[in-house]
């Protein structure tokens, strides 16, 4: 669920509760409401698989706490590699970086094979190892219920390859709690 922490709950409740049944998988954001008890996810999910950023791993913890499930951690769902601009700010990105300020200029369908901060990923790079984490998950967790657990970038590519949306929609999903470098 990518949306924001205030609508999630509503959206959990009418839009898929009903439908987790076995083999599906849910794929949370943050969270929030885990932790406050505005969704309760299904006693349904078998396992769930996060994203090695300790962000990912805490919010996987909670899940974990609140489920009773494994957590199992997969680099294939890593943040994209910013390289050079890792512990950047946007701001000072901005103001500084010529690298940068060309690379926000790119259409969409460039920024996808764009590699960031000089010798990080492209998107594509991450649509790829994203790629084999579902054939992977698809074969070792077959008739299960996968609570994934990831951000911005790796949430993005989870949705442009089950949904094929194109380059526009993929950094609207990316976009989504600004928490990925744009």
């Amino acid at each position: 669920i990518l949306t924001e922490d205030h609508v999630q709950a509503k959206v959990y409740k009418n839009e898929i509760s009903e439908n987790m049944k076995k083999g599906k998988a849910l794929l949370f954001s943050h969270g929030f409401n885990i932790r406050f008890k505005q969704i309760k996810p299904s006693k349904k999910i078998d396992v769930i698989m996060a994203s090695p950023m300790l962000r990912a791993e805490e919010t996987a913890g909670i899940f974990s706490e609140a489920l009773r499930v494994p957590v199992v951690v997969n680099n294939c769902l890593a943040e994209i590699d910013v390289g050079e601009w890792n512990d950047v700010s946007r701001e000072k990105l901005r103001a500084e970086s010529v690298e940068y300020q060309n690379y926000r200029q790119l259409p969409h369908a460039e920024k996808l094979k764009a590699k960031m901060g000089g010798h990080g990923e492209s998107r594509e790079e991450v649509l790829l190892r994203t790629k084999q984490f579902l054939r992977d998950v698809l074969r070792d967790y077959k008739d299960k219920n996968i609570l994934i657990v990831a951000h911005g970038c790796t949430y993005a590519a989870v949705e442009k390859i089950l949904r094929d949306c194109d380059p526009e929609e993929y950094f609207r999903h990316e976009d989504i709690g600004h928490n990925d470098i744009r």
